[in-house]
């Protein structure tokens, strides 16, 4: 079984100026190593930040590591390549669906555009799955926000993958998604920091600026992105790096 741990970057609404584009990333691990990642992740905190380091206690926030000023704090920016190299070490892809506001044809609401977002995602996740032969399986582990958002998309994951044709496809992602802390889960705050990442370097190259801190993480979560040379029955190429407003 592997689990796939999803978060966000930026705001899925319109009316949310401040940030141009919704970044939604996803890791996966083995369920087996689970226990080694969040030794590793524990660890990297404790070596980084020993007089606020609280076992079981602290988050990671891709926003506080990455930021315009943020970025210039060079042991910040130590501690997302450490991140990042304890990533590496498990050898596994990630999978990121990067939206852009202004390119969209309507009005950008959370309600619609976050499930649409992890419907994308799950394209390359499933097609990662095929990879792996034999039966393999995997579940979506997402981070919590309210009882009432997960009900949303509890119902909005039902509907996909029973009553929408593409859904049905997708038989290897299993069960409704599960909602955690991302206090306690190190793969939701990994996800959270490449979707920050990403999220800043879409943003900067928009506007056409540079900073080589920022473009040197980008870089590496960049090669990190699932890629196949697998399409769809509809002939689009499958990515790991998705953009389905252009």
């Amino acid at each position: 079984m592997y689990f796939f741990y999803i978060d966000e970057s930026g705001t899925p609404e319109s009316s949310d100026t401040t940030s141009r584009f919704f970044v939604v990333c996803s890791t996966v691990f083995h369920n087996s190593q689970w226990p080694e990642l969040y030794k590793k992740m524990e660890g990297l905190k404790r070596h980084f930040f020993p007089k606020t380091f609280s076992r079981h206690d602290s988050e990671i926030k891709g926003s506080d590591l990455v930021s315009k000023h943020d970025i210039q704090n060079k042991v910040k920016r130590n501690f997302a390549h450490q991140i990042i190299n304890i990533h590496d070490s498990f050898g596994f892809p990630i999978f990121a669906v990067i939206i852009d506001k202004d390119k969209s044809n309507k009005e950008c609401r959370y309600r619609w555009l976050y499930p649409l977002s992890i419907q994308y995602l799950q394209i390359s996740i499933h097609s990662f799955l095929e990879d792996q032969g034999n039966d393999h399986r995997g579940i979506l582990i997402l981070d919590e926000i309210n009882p009432k958002r997960t009900l949303i998309h509890s119902k909005e994951h039902l509907n996909y993958r029973f009553g929408n044709p593409n859904g049905k496809k997708y038989h290897r992602i299993v069960e409704t998604p599960f909602f955690v802390n991302s206090l306690y889960s190190p793969g939701i705050q990994m996800a959270d920091l490449f979707a920050a990442i990403i999220r800043r370097q879409e943003e900067m190259m928009t506007k056409g600026e540079y900073c080589k801190y920022t473009n040197t993480l980008y870089q590496r979560v960049f090669r990190k992105t699932y890629q196949t040379i697998k399409t769809t029955e509809n002939g689009f190429k499958i990515t790991g790096y998705d953009k389905p407003f252009k």
